[in-house]
């Protein structure tokens, strides 16, 4: 998720596709560390305590599933470690591909609940940094991620889906565009088939709501 602050009104387009692309480093990019995994007693004691407050006639039964990981939170194992690669994006649908250099850091936290990432990056000569969050709902049963940055006063938020049989993921979500705050969409398919090179790609919607590849990229896993 890297965003620029240009004002200029003949980018439109490229606002949103950068923002997309931040978006989507983030949500995909470089990872480094693994942490602890899910702490299942301390969520089976909060089921449990609500469940004894059902039976004194306290407050409802509590789901024991609702609390803590679900067997989806594994899929993300695959965000861990770190990564460094170079990422393409274009301002527009007709613009040539501008390059960038970027590296991410993920790991647990929350007793293996969501996996924080860092990255940093050089983009259109500003130095980039943002901090992110990506987590299983299992209220909604979707995938979960939200991002800040250092280029945007914004918090972003969006969801997804993951493939087990392809090893991807596509979030869509909404973004404030730089420089005006109007919130559009974007979405970002990573794909993890590989263990060491992950593949990622972003899109923008044109006026007409139709999207288009505005970022693409690979990162290889250095270590994690």
């Amino acid at each position: 998720m890297f965003k620029s602050s240009t004002n200029s009104s003949t980018m439109k387009h490229g606002r949103t596709g950068l923002t997309i692309i931040l978006a989507a480093v983030a949500g995909i990019a470089f990872v480094a560390g693994r942490a602890s995994g899910p702490d299942a007693l301390g969520s089976s004691a909060l089921a449990q305590e609500g469940n004894r407050g059902a039976q004194e006639g306290n407050q409802p039964a509590m789901d024991p599933s609702m609390f803590g990981r679900a067997k989806q939170h594994d899929h993300l194992d695959l965000m861990l470690g770190t990564w460094e690669g170079t990422m393409r994006f274009r301002m527009t649908p007709d613009e040539e591909w501008t390059d960038f250099p970027g590296t991410v850091t993920r790991e647990w936290i929350m007793d293996g609940m969501f996996v924080a990432e860092h990255v940093k990056a050089t983009v259109m000569g500003m130095d980039f940094e943002g901090m992110g969050a990506i987590g299983y709902n299992s209220y909604t049963n979707s995938f979960e991620s939200v991002w800040i940055e250092n280029l945007s006063p914004a918090i972003s938020t969006a969801k997804g889906t993951y493939d087990a049989a392809s090893k991807t993921w596509t979030f869509e979500g909404s973004m404030h565009e730089a420089g005006t705050g109007k919130l559009v969409p974007h979405k970002w398919v990573h794909d993890a088939s590989d263990p060491q090179k992950h593949t990622v790609s972003g899109y923008a919607k044109d006026e007409d709501g139709q999207w288009w590849h505005s970022m693409s990229g690979e990162l290889t896993k250095t270590s994690g």
